[in-house]
């Protein structure tokens, strides 16, 4: 049933179902897991060698087994509604639109998560999202808006691949709370665990 969309799937299911069309949803104790078989055609290659180059792995590795429905979109290979075409970044408008002018805005490389990025890259995919944030006020004239980007399966990442999405808000609509039991934990500014946290990430920096 390759790229027919599974009814009984919803959420993040149903969601990579219909990009990729090729996604079997499978359950792993408890879990839904994703298995998304190999896609790859001559011009995806530059998607699998900038893996390669990051992961290290010798040329003659095989691709991960990862049909990135991204990097088919950068390619040309899948449909979207593309807003900015750029030599460096893409944005499209996500399918889940819970606010009208819910925009993603990727890098036309494949890296997974944010600390792989150069800083050519990143910078470039940085004025991206402003560019796309400045359109969707102007747009929509929402009276909020998010941005964010997420990284990992426990960060709640859908995609391997960076893609920031930038999101019109409205009193009331009960999107994205960052913290759901108002309750923190929170430290006073003076308080010596936060000052041993920022050593922490110092020494960590590069």
């Amino acid at each position: 049933m390759y790229g027919m969309l599974d009814s009984k799937l919803s959420g993040k299911d149903s969601y990579i179902e219909w990009l990729t069309g090729l996604a079997r949803a499978h359950k792993r104790r408890g879990e839904i897991r994703y298995r998304l078989l190999i896609f790859w055609t001559a011009s995806a290659v530059p998607c699998r060698t900038e893996y390669q180059r990051m992961s290290r792995l010798p040329p003659t590795a095989p691709a991960p087994e990862v049909a990135c429905f991204i990097c088919r979109i950068v390619a040309g290979e899948a449909p979207a509604s593309i807003v900015l075409d750029e030599e460096n970044t893409l944005a499209f408008v996500d399918i889940r639109q819970p606010n009208e002018g819910h925009i993603l805005v990727v890098p036309r490389v494949h890296i997974e998560t944010i600390d792989l990025l150069e800083r050519p890259i990143a910078s470039d995919l940085a004025w991206s999202t402003v560019r796309m944030a400045r359109a969707v006020r102007r747009a929509y004239r929402p009276p909020g808006m998010n941005v964010w980007e997420s990284n990992g399966e426990a960060g709640g990442q859908e995609v391997p691949h960076v893609h920031f999405h930038v999101l019109p808000r409205h009193h009331g609509d009960g999107l994205l709370r960052v913290y759901p039991d108002a309750h923190p934990r929170t430290f006073g500014p003076a308080d010596p665990t936060l000052e041993a946290i920022a050593e922490c990430v110092r020494r960590a920096m590069s």
